[in-house]
């Protein structure tokens, strides 16, 4: 009601033919105007709000008023630009392009867009490269894998990921060669005792083989000998095969 009444008011003053009705005309024209004006932003903003990027300043904008559509075109434009590249890399990622690079030219705030982006990329590629070159390290037969890149946030279960392999592997090594080396050590062994040995030769090849196959400097084979002496026995030691060893004056064997 109060609108219609406004309406009517002005509708009397540009009814006029005097210099009031040219002053209520010209304020009528420009209200209407500055109205469609407002309703082309309007319509821009709903359109940018529901993800139209398509949407396009509809009026004419004269004067300086063409700044504003002018804004407005530039802003969408750059906005396009924007969700075009992050599409672009989005896309190259899928692909698993990690060369994929923003193309646009990022302004003002979006500039932090962009920096974050390079960054991403930068440290994804990064991971990446480091997860191949410890693969192929492990298979290489590389046991001790550690990783180069720097780890950022979730990634960084990656490199725990990789160093435990790297740890498990290790140890599943040493483990294999520790029962490698026994049993290759225990079917040698059994080669040196196979047959009818005299008991001497029998010692004697026995500590030749083990002294060297445990790494040991020297290596020396006693038997416990019972001799009877009349009523009584004696018991000693007796050396009876010896591997890098060397008698000393003076000292009993």
């Amino acid at each position: 009601r109060e609108a219609e009444n406004r309406h009517h008011e002005i509708s009397k003053v540009t009814a006029r033919g005097d210099e009031m009705g040219e002053i209520g005309r010209a304020f009528d024209a420009l209200a209407s105007y500055v109205q469609t004006l407002i309703e082309d932003i309007v319509q821009v903003s709903q359109g940018l709000a529901a993800g139209n990027l398509q949407v396009t300043p509809q009026a004419e904008y004269r004067g300086d008023y063409a700044r504003i559509k002018t804004a407005l075109a530039t802003a969408l434009s750059n906005l396009k630009q924007v969700i075009e590249d992050l599409v672009q890399i989005s896309q190259g990622l899928v692909k698993g392009n990690l060369r994929v690079t923003p193309k646009a030219e990022y302004r003002g705030d979006f500039v932090q867009i962009k920096t974050a982006l390079t960054t991403a990329l930068a440290d994804l590629s990064q991971v990446v490269a480091d997860m191949v070159q410890a693969s192929q390290s492990l298979a290489e037969g590389k046991q001790r894998v550690v990783a180069q890149a720097e780890y950022r946030g979730d990634f960084a279960q990656v490199k725990t990921a990789l160093e435990t392999a790297s740890t498990k592997l290790v140890a599943a090594t040493a483990q294999n060669a520790t029962q490698d080396w026994l049993k290759t050590g225990q079917t040698l062994l059994n080669e040196q005792m196979r047959g009818e040995q005299e008991v001497i030769t029998l010692a004697k090849n026995i500590i030749t083989f083990l002294t060297p196959y445990v790494e040991a400097q020297v290596g020396v084979f006693y038997l416990w000998e019972t001799v009877q002496e009349g009523k009584h026995e004696t018991s000693h030691l007796k050396l009876v095969g010896s591997y890098a060893y060397t008698h000393r004056k003076g000292l009993p064997t």
